[in-house]
């Protein structure tokens, strides 16, 4: 192949690509309000600022292959939290040096509170809510796709399982009509 046209086929491609993840980027955001008076939100002992940061960075990443799976072209979904309890819990006595540890049990589901707002093609509010997840099976949900998200593996997949579920359903209820 001649420089020229090689050169020309990889910016084609890698503009290609980076116009596809923007797109599914852009379909699933999320913002995390007033995270100081969050239930259960913490990192192995981290402050809920810098724990902030860890959800963000596994967010951005779940958003861009769940958008994609879950949310249809041309729509755009917008998550307000207001409180996250993650699962289990951190207790330090259980253990010898006291450190921060979370203790993964059946008494400590995973809950997610949230305002959600989905827009259509043209940015109008189509559905506005408030949700309330919690999963109290959530050690025999199949959640092996995030095993890669160290420390919300549990939150984000019931969080995949309402958009995969309710939320479509209520997008689908829309082009019904």
């Amino acid at each position: 192949m001649k420089p020229k046209l090689t050169f020309s086929l990889i910016i084609f491609l890698f503009g290609f690509v980076g116009a596809t993840l923007a797109d599914s980027e852009s379909r699933l955001t999320a913002t995390l309000t007033d995270v100081d008076n969050f239930r259960d939100f913490s990192v192995s002992g981290m402050s809920e600022e810098r724990t902030k940061g860890v959800f963000e960075s596994e967010f951005n990443r779940f958003a861009r292959t769940e958008a994609r799976r879950s949310i249809p072209e041309g729509y755009r979904v917008h998550l307000e939290f207001t409180d996250i309890d993650m699962a289990g819990d951190i207790q330090p006595w259980r253990n010898r040096n006291h450190s921060d540890l979370r203790y993964i049990e059946a008494i400590y589901p995973p809950m997610l509170k949230f305002k959600y707002t989905v827009k259509d093609a043209d940015g109008e509010t189509v559905i506005e809510g408030e949700k309330t997840l919690r999963d109290i099976n959530y050690l025999f949900s199949p959640n092996q796709r995030f095993r890669s998200f160290t420390s919300f593996r549990y939150e984000l997949s019931m969080l995949s399982d309402w958009l995969r579920g309710e939320l479509r359903r209520e997008i689908r209820a829309l082009n019904a009509d």
